[in-house]
C-alpha cells in the first residue's frame, strides 16, 4: 500500500547490502529490483537516477529496495522509509572495494588508507542524513555481527519490521558460515542457491 514505508537497505558499497536483502526476501518481504538481478545483487539501475528522477519509488512502498551511497543517490524526503543501514569494518570494506575493481577490470585501485578514511567519513555523514528524514526510522545491521550471529541479527530485523517470527530460521539460513575478512571472490554472486562457480578477481 502507498501508506506503507519503503524498506530501504542502504549502505556504502561492499557493506553487506546484498546479504541483508537476502534475509528480507527470506522473511517474506517483497523485493523491488530488476528481475535479472533477483537472486544476486538485488540492484536496480533506477537508483542511479536519484535524486533527479524518483518516480519509481512510488512502486516501492511495502517493498525492500537496495540503495547505495545516499550522499550521491539521495532518496527524496517526500516518502516515508524504514532505513536499514549496513555497516562493515572499514578496512575490510575497502579491501572488498579493491577486489570488485579487479573483477570489473578497473585499473589503478584506490590506495587503501585514503579509501578507509573516506568510507569512515561517508558513513558518519550518511547516518546523520538518514536520521533526519521525517517520519522515518533507522536500524543498523553490522556485517560482522550478521556473520557471527545470523539468528540474532535476523531476530532484530524481524522485530524492527514486524515480520513473521516463524521465518527467522529461514532468514538466518541465508548466511553462509564464514569469517568477516574480505573473500577472494564475490560472495553475492557465488553463495546464493543455484549460483555458478565463485567469481574470483584476476591477480
Amino acid at each position: 500500500m502507498a501508506t506503507d514505508p519503503i524498506i530501504a537497505v542502504v549502505g556504502m558499497p561492499r557493506s553487506g547490502t546484498s546479504l541483508t536483502m537476502g534475509l528480507l526476501e527470506a522473511g517474506g518481504v517483497p523485493i523491488y529490483c530488476e528481475p535479472d538481478n533477483l537472486g544476486s545483487s538485488y540492484e536496480s539501475e533506477a537508483i542511479l537516477d536519484l535524486p533527479r528522477d524518483d518516480e519509481f519509488l512510488s512502486e516501492c512502498h511495502g517493498k525492500a529496495i537496495k540503495l547505495l551511497d545516499p550522499l550521491h543517490f539521495r532518496p527524496p524526503t517526500t516518502h516515508r522509509y524504514d532505513f536499514i543501514w549496513t555497516s562493515r569494518g572499514h578496512k575490510e570494506q575497502a579491501r572488498s572495494h579493491r577486489k570488485l575493481a579487479r573483477v570489473l577490470g578497473i585499473e589503478g585501485a584506490w590506495p587503501l588508507g585514503p579509501l578507509v578514511a573516506s568510507l569512515r567519513k561517508d558513513e558518519k555523514r550518511s547516518l546523520s542524513l538518514l536520521r533526519r528524514y521525517p517520519g522515518s526510522r533507522v536500524h543498523v545491521v553490522r556485517f560482522e555481527q550478521l556473520l557471527a550471529a545470523p539468528t540474532a541479527t535476523a531476530t532484530e530485523l524481524a522485530g524492527f519490521l514486524l515480520l513473521d517470527p516463524s521465518l527467522i530460521p529461514a532468514m538466518a539460513a541465508r548466511v553462509t558460515p564464514r569469517g568477516p575478512n574480505c573473500l577472494p571472490y564475490l560472495a553475492e554472486l557465488s553463495d546464493r542457491p543455484g549460483s555458478r562457480e565463485p567469481v574470483t578477481p584476476k591477480e
